[in-house]
């Protein structure tokens, strides 16, 4: 099952952000998609989920377009999670993973004994299964990100989709979270579809880098064959050194960012 974009078009009020011919996605693999702010990241990420329909091209899985799928199949096939999503007031962790069992229940939304398993699996998984019954509301930023995971892993689909879910966690829970990720992708063969800010995240995780600017896939492939400072500073606008560490999985490029070439030559005025 393959999961690809042909000739999208994406925008807002005929205005458009993001151009592609293509998007080569690494089946089985973690893809990073990197790029500055507003280059087009989460609105691309959106459109590859079915919440966004492109102004002219498609996106396809399995050959077959994404509006052309019932609602509930295509979702036991991906699932995004959103930047910074909400849970309702009161609910619990238990309560929320079991959300992701929508597309396998009726009208009347009975657990039955198989969506109990997937919850008991998902949160064991994702080791929250001792919050089970803790209010969403009073976990810390890494048992809450852990918990929507666990929600999404639920839905048991092959395809993983999330917009920065590291945002405002601290850096031992952004490697938490990271490494739980290369885990359920070498486990359980999930394509990871991830966009990432922290760029020596996603070249030590990624198998395949997808790099924007500007609406535009500028670069794709292993960090290793793309990582250069003349991208950094082209695509970042920042100086950087490139250097190479080493990990369970092989060697991948470190970025040591030394200064931004945004503002070159600029001077404060009014200080001296």
């Amino acid at each position: 099952m393959s999961l690809s974009a042909q000739n999208l078009e994406l925008g807002y009020q005929s205005q458009p952000l993001v151009q592609l011919e293509t998007l080569p996605i690494k089946a089985g693999g973690i893809n990073c998609l990197i790029g500055p702010n507003g280059c087009g990241k989460s609105t691309l990420l959106r459109t590859l989920s079915g919440l966004n329909q492109p102004m002219a091209g498609r996106v396809t899985l399995d050959s077959t377009a994404l509006p052309d799928w019932p609602r509930k199949k295509l979702a036991r096939q991906l699932t995004i999670l959103p930047q910074s999503p909400e849970a309702p007031n009161g609910i619990t962790l238990g309560q929320l993973v079991s959300q992701g069992r929508f597309a396998y229940q009726g009208l009347l939304r009975r657990p039955s004994e198989e969506d109990r398993d997937a919850c008991r699996w998902a949160m064991q998984v994702t080791g929250v299964s001792q919050l089970a019954a803790r209010t969403f509301s009073t976990l810390s930023g890494g048992e809450r990100q852990r918990g929507w995971i666990a929600m999404a892993l639920a839905q048991q689909t092959r395809y993983l989709l999330l917009d920065e879910p590291n945002s405002f966690l601290d850096i031992g829970h952004q490697l938490e979270i990271m490494e739980l990720l290369r885990h359920l992708n070498q486990q359980l063969g999930l394509t990871i579809l991830i966009v990432l800010h922290e760029i020596n995240h996603a070249c030590q995780y990624a198998d395949q880098l997808l790099v924007m600017r500007k609406g535009r896939l500028i670069a794709s492939g292993s960090p290793q064959n793309i990582i250069t400072w003349e991208l950094l500073r082209e695509v970042f606008q920042v100086e950087a050194e490139i250097l190479h560490r080493r990990d369970d999985k092989g060697e991948f490029p470190y970025c040591l960012v030394t200064r931004s070439v945004c503002t070159e030559s600029k001077t404060v005025e009014g200080v001296g």
